[in-house]
This record gives structure tokens, C-alpha cells and sequence, in this order.
């Protein structure tokens, strides 16, 4: 399974909402966790943890916008 290769400081789009991870912790196999703060309006200022194995759908926002 491909897993993109995430960083602190990316923003990605889960769930309908936006989030910029804070941190990111190795699991098991090519799975991350991965904690992330809320930036689109339902979300904002909430802090979340995704992990990649049961939430396959985070995508990564273009950085190069």
C-alpha cells in the first residue's frame, strides 16, 4: 500500500476538512500516526490524531500553490 510520505507543517484535507499536521509517529508497517491541528472553519483549533491504516482518505494539499 502507498502511503505518502508526510511531514510536520502539511496541510491535508480529511474528512471534508482542512488540518496542518504537527507531528508525525511511526506505526506499524508503512502506517503513520499522524496529530494535526483543525484549520478550516468546523474544525479550527482543534487538535486531531489520524491514523493512516483506518483512514486511508488524508490527502495532501498542494504546497505549491
Amino acid at each position: 500500500m502507498f502511503s505518502p510520505n508526510y511531514s510536520t507543517g502539511m496541510r491535508v484535507t480529511a474528512r471534508g476538512e482542512d488540518f496542518l499536521i504537527t507531528d508525525v509517529k511511526p506505526s506499524e508497517e508503512d502506517f503513520v500516526l499522524l496529530e494535526a491541528q483543525g484549520i478550516s472553519e468546523l474544525v479550527k483549533g482543534q487538535r486531531f490524531w489520524f491514523d493512516t491504516r483506518i483512514e486511508p482518505n488524508i490527502q495532501v494539499i498542494d504546497q505549491n500553490f
